[in-house]
């Protein structure tokens, strides 16, 4: 952070209270867990979610970790949150406000009911003119079959920077 700038962490914060209010959304216990360890000193890189959420609330973490410009995280891994398309959608949504070096590099959505409409959000989002950093998607046992693989394929086909993807049971 440049002289003078915000803390994008505190600045996420404030942005995050005020949006949950505004939106009047309940609190997602794992942020607030990976929060107070970054208050505690941990380096938190990898946001990890593994129970479910409010569909709303998840949507306001994203967007406000979008509309903060907080790119301190290297992974976001969903298993069977039973959000699908929806949280996709979300993470789509910041992962296509990051810009620079540093973000998101690791997306998965495991056992997360993501559907074709899904596969289609990522296709777009790390297509050509998408998301430059994600190296790995995981999308392993959802159950989207051969029309989501094609509306991944569509954006995929041009993605230079993806070097590992897990569609393992995916019907």
């Amino acid at each position: 952070k440049a002289e003078g700038e915000p803390d994008p962490l505190d600045e996420f914060v404030r942005k995050y209270g005020k949006n949950q209010k505004e939106f009047d959304t309940p609190k997602i216990a794992r942020v607030q867990e990976i929060l107070q360890k970054i208050d505690e000193g941990e380096d938190m890189k990898s946001w990890n979610f593994d129970a479910d959420f409010d569909s709303m609330a998840f949507q306001v973490l994203c967007h406000t970790l979008r509309q903060s410009g907080y790119n301190d995280i290297e992974a976001i891994r969903l298993w069977k949150c039973g959000d699908g398309d929806k949280a996709v959608r979300s993470v789509c949504y910041y992962l296509e406000g990051q810009t620079g070096e540093q973000g998101v590099k690791d997306v998965q959505f495991m056992d997360n009911g993501v559907t074709e409409l899904g596969c289609e959000f990522l296709g777009r989002t790390l297509g050509p003119n998408g998301n430059k950093m994600v190296n790995l998607l995981r999308l392993d046992f959802n159950q989207f079959g051969t029309p989501g693989v094609i509306k991944l394929s569509e954006g995929l086909s041009q993605n230079c920077t993806l070097r590992q993807l897990s569609l393992n049971y995916c019907n």
